[in-house]
């Protein structure tokens, strides 16, 4: 299913992300500039925000990686927890600061390639929703989708998490049946990692699970 999304949506997908529009979430409400990613055209993002959001998060420490449109980060930081938002995209972290604004929140925003410039310090949650598909990207937009050939995306991020993570760290991250998971997991042990299923839920015929990161 993925890979039919990839392949026959994400043109569609793409011609309207080329015009501002408004998405809401509950209480969030986002202002999306042209070539933002957009929650409500995919379900991942929505199912891990619903997930994370049960977890015991307010007065906690919370790094969303590569924040992209804001909707986790804005909602988690509306429940309590201190929220750090990265993204490698100079327009995704303007759109940012402005609905985090609109939505009265503060954020610590970040300009990052996965975890290069974040300062090195553990944080009680760490969330990803990664780029899933094997090809190299060539813009900041496709840095959403593209995780580069051999997915070089995973092989770095398991490379630099463990810094970030104190004992009772808790790193969860969504995937779906039809990215490489196999192969993603061996990657996790470049950085003394594993993944362990948590949770799994099936939207449109796809099966998407969220994963946490621990500890070898």
């Amino acid at each position: 299913m993925k890979f039919f999304t990839a392949w026959f949506v994400q043109p569609y997908v793409r011609r309207k992300m080329q015009r501002s529009s408004f998405y809401k979430w509950e209480d969030v409400t986002l202002f999306l500039p042209p070539g933002v990613f957009h929650p409500g055209y995919f379900y991942s993002t929505k199912y891990l925000l619903q997930f994370i959001l049960k977890q015991h998060i307010s007065g906690k420490q919370l790094l969303e990686l590569g924040a992209g449109n804001g909707l986790i980060s804005i909602a988690s930081a509306k429940r309590g927890a201190k929220v750090s938002a990265s993204d490698i995209s100079k327009e995704a972290l303007r759109s940012l600061r402005d609905n985090a604004r609109t939505n009265h929140v503060g954020l610590t925003i970040i300009e990052s390639d996965l975890f290069e410039q974040i300062p090195d310090a553990p944080y009680d949650y760490i969330v990803i929703n990664p780029p899933f598909y094997p090809l190299d990207p060539r813009n900041d937009l496709e840095r959403a989708w593209y995780c580069g050939q051999d997915y070089a995306y995973f092989r770095k991020m398991f490379e630099q998490l463990p810094v970030f993570m104190h004992p009772q760290t808790k790193v969860y991250m969504i995937l779906s049946e039809d990215t490489g998971i196999g192969q993603i997991e061996n990657l996790a042990g470049f950085g003394n990692l594993r993944l362990e299923m948590t949770e799994k839920k099936q939207i449109f015929y796809e099966w998407n699970y969220i994963y946490e990161i621990v500890r070898a």
